[in-house]
């Protein structure tokens, strides 16, 4: 054993390097041909579809939302209270109509009525007003939509109205598309990054190629590492996917990668001591459970800061699916402050680290135990 523990410390890093890619060479085949990785892979994409296209399957046949502040008196806004072509909905500023409009996930105008407007229609030369529309609707949708606001307030007002479109982004703190969309990456990293690794290390447990392993060059951090680097491979091809599909609603594509790989990381990091402690796949379907249920509820009920007093929506924030969470709805967003979501890396950070070395700590006692 002496001895061994020699020759491991004067290996060299590409040494290590090299025993560390073909464990997970191995691994990459064998997930493929998997039937278990290959089951989850498909239910995460089917998770990516779900969560993308959920908001348009589930939304109400109706008019349109508009969202209006009216700076003062305005004969537009009496005669759009009692239209049936719009959703009216009136705010005391227009922050807050800002604030609002990115809540939506079907697209919505927002509308700035000024001061002057009656002033400006009793003159007769036309009149402009400023709208405005998030930044990831397609150019038909805000093109369509503006064309119906302006012949709508053209026959309500007898004068032509045209409309000036400003694209705003996402807030971090507001709901509607980055929620559920967040929800979805957040799912698919915990999901795959969670459970590829225990369903190949049953299988390899089962066929004892861990048993080789563990007497041959490699060590457990080679094992531990060999076997992360393949999680992270398959997490971070599937998040790529997802990205692809949520593409235009991506504002911070860096902050969007840092935080799949430092959520990917921690999903794995427990995904290894699940695998090294599970021995089969009854036990792998109970005990995920039992370590999903408490990630996914954080992450729910830490939207609730109205219903919970603000120690305990912190509390919840601490929790790593939480932080991955944030750092997610935060990519949607515009320039944000980095100490609103540097904490939740440096919490993902933290936990990735420590059940890295619990994970490692597991390998070494089994074969100090089979030895």
């Amino acid at each position: 054993v002496p001895l061994a523990k020699e020759i491991i410390m004067k290996r060299t890093f590409a040494e290590n390097v090299r025993i560390v890619w073909a464990i997970t060479s191995k691994d990459l085949i064998d997930g493929i041909k998997n039937k278990n990785v290959i089951t989850l892979i498909i239910s995460a994409l089917f998770i990516v579809l779900v969560y993308k296209y959920l908001p348009g399957l589930t939304a109400e046949d109706g008019p349109p939302a508009l969202l209006v502040y009216a700076a003062g008196e305005s004969k537009l806004l009496t005669e759009l209270e009692n239209s049936p072509a719009v959703d009216l909905y009136t705010y005391k500023s227009e922050e807050d109509m800002k604030y609002y409009l990115t809540n939506g996930e079907e697209p919505e105008l927002g509308l700035v009525i000024p001061a002057n407007f009656n002033a400006a229609l009793d003159s007769g030369n036309g009149l402009e007003l400023q709208g405005y529309m998030l930044h990831f609707f397609k150019e038909d949708e805000v093109l369509d939509l503006k064309r119906y606001m302006e012949d709508e307030f053209t026959t309500l007002l007898g004068q032509p109205v045209t409309i000036s479109i400003e694209r705003i982004p996402l807030q971090p703190e507001t709901g509607g598309v980055t929620v559920l969309t967040s929800m979805g990456f957040a799912f698919v990293t915990i999901m795959v990054g969670m459970m590829v690794t225990p369903h190949m290390m049953i299988d390899e447990k089962q066929e004892k190629t861990l048993d080789a392993l563990m007497i041959s060059p490699a060590n457990g951090w080679h094992i531990v590492l060999a076997k992360a680097l393949t999680s992270l491979i398959y997490t971070l091809l599937l998040l790529f996917i997802a990205l692809i599909f949520n593409w235009n609603i991506i504002q911070q594509g860096w902050l969007f990668l840092l935080g799949g790989l430092m959520g990917a990381l921690f999903a794995i990091a427990l995904g290894l001591c699940l695998g090294i402690l599970i021995e089969s796949r009854q036990q792998l379907t109970l005990w995920a459970w039992v370590a999903l249920i408490p990630l996914f509820i954080p992450m729910m009920l830490s939207l609730m800061d109205d219903l919970f007093p603000e120690k305990v929506v912190k509390l919840f924030n601490l929790i790593p699916s939480s932080a991955m969470f944030r750092v997610f709805r935060t990519s949607m967003s515009g320039t944000t402050p980095l100490g609103y979501f540097a904490p939740q890396l440096v919490n993902l950070a933290i936990f990735s680290g420590i059940f890295m070395i619990i994970a490692a700590w597991l390998v070494r006692r089994q074969n100090v135990s089979k030895g």
